[in-house]
């Protein structure tokens, strides 16, 4: 289920419910059961980011965006029954039936499809790959056409998106996958499979970009070489037609080539997924999160964005209980994790006084914005791979937390700890 982390501040608080019911009062419901407001407006999609934020998911496999929905749902029902100053309490009261009435839903299934920036022997080769809990079926674009609903499919884009269904770089760069998902609705199904689709296009990425500085000039291109696709479709368990998804952030698949794969980057491809698949789940989370949020500055042209996404990566891995760390505690973490030498640990600090200046003061590099996000992508890169290093004997959140706070004490202090631990672990109690 959902439960809402409350603020520990009192005025924390009191801004929630101040959020809450500007949301609910901008608001208003129609006779026909439907509600109108400004539900694209900044001032409104803020507001429910920073709810969505305040809520945790346990015994439940949520993606974020479906627990945004879940919060959109629970202020519209808030709406509706005409709460005048909703607290926190009514907001999970209407989040916890939101979701019960979810549950309810009947399994369905469906077929979705996302298109591979990706080429080589290797990827031709392969009839499926793993990731997570989802099997991606490998496929060529000859095939899907046929299709039950692709012509109804490639018709609603030809009117919504006009120009896609002519974009020769997007069909020729890219590869059919699809997954099977079952899901209580369409959204469901879309999110849990993208996240795993995105897992896979990050290691894509980290496997042939890993430590790579990239220097662009020109025409800017996002740092990844394994791009999002521009559409994706959805189809019922027969393939009929249902519904698309596509990215907002125009691409141009051929000025970015597709990541080219010799049979030894496959290799190290799967060898990625099977090390992830191993991971206790909690641990398995907090690298999934983590690659999602790689591959994404990757995606982006926007430096800032991405600048700070990377920086993202490395807070979840300092802090793998979600604890609340002091930054400069998080940089320390970082930089014992990765057992940096002098050259990597002043380029982090480095990398932190640019973080700091975009922050606090908004300011940010023009001339070589890409050349710090792509210091950071190693940085990231090294701190990720060593992470799951680690994992390997420290398998929860509490052992890695421990790790963090032994790992910056000197040996002889750390030699005497064990010498007490060893002496209490075998007196008798």
């Amino acid at each position: 289920m959902l439960r809402i982390k409350k603020p520990k501040k009192q005025e924390d608080q009191a801004d929630l419910e101040a959020f809450l019911q500007w949301l609910v009062k901008n608001l208003t419901p129609n006779p026909d059961g439907s509600v109108s407001g400004p539900f694209f407006s900044f001032d409104y999609r803020v507001r429910v980011e920073v709810l969505t934020g305040c809520v945790v998911a346990e015994d439940l496999e949520d993606t974020k965006e479906l627990i945004r929905n879940f919060v959109q749902g629970a202020v519209i029902r808030l709406a509706k029954s005409q709460v005048e100053k909703p607290t926190l309490q009514d907001f999970d009261r209407a989040l916890q039936e939101v979701v019960r009435e979810h549950l309810k839903k009947p399994l369905q299934t469906y077929q979705i499809v996302f298109p591979l920036h990706i080429r080589g022997p290797w990827i031709r080769k392969k009839r499926w790959l793993n990731v997570l809990s989802y099997r991606f079926r490998n496929g060529n674009w000859v095939r899907v056409l046929q299709k039950k609903g692709w012509e109804d499919f490639y018709e609603e884009i030809k009117v919504r998106h006009p120009g896609i269904e002519e974009r020769s770089d997007f069909w020729s760069n890219t590869r059919p996958f699809w997954t099977r998902v079952k899901a209580r609705s369409v959204g469901e199904a879309f999110y849990k499979a993208e996240s795993a689709f995105d897992v896979l296009r990050a290691i894509a990425n980290f496997v042939k970009l890993k430590r790579r500085i990239s220097m662009h000039f020109g025409k800017p291109s996002p740092l990844g070489i394994c791009l999002p696709p521009a559409i994706y479709g959805v189809f019922k368990e027969d393939w009929s037609y249902e519904t698309h998804y596509y990215n907002t952030e125009y691409h141009s698949y051929s000025y970015a080539r597709p990541a080219e794969f010799s049979p030894k980057n496959g290799k190290e491809l799967e060898q990625w997924l099977i090390r992830l698949a191993k991971l206790d789940p909690r641990m398995q989370d907090l690298v999934v999160d983590s690659l999602i949020r790689y591959v994404r500055a990757l995606d982006t042209i926007d430096w800032r964005s991405a600048f700070l996404s990377l920086w993202q990566v490395l807070e979840g891995i300092a802090r793998p209980k979600g604890e609340d760390v002091r930054f400069g505690e998080i940089v320390k973490r970082i930089v014992n994790l990765t057992r940096a030498g002098p050259s990597i640990r002043h380029l982090i600090h480095g990398l932190e006084a640019s973080r700091h200046s975009l922050v606090h003061q908004g300011r940010f590099p023009k001339e070589n914005a890409t050349t710090e996000v792509s210091y950071l992508k190693v940085v990231s890169e090294i701190a990720i791979e060593r992470f799951i290093e680690v994992a390997r004997s420290l398998p929860t959140p509490e052992h890695f937390t421990e790790y963090y706070k032994s790992v910056a004490q000197p040996e002889r202090m750390l030699r005497t700890r064990q010498e007490v631990t060893k002496l209490v672990l075998s007196s008798p109690k």
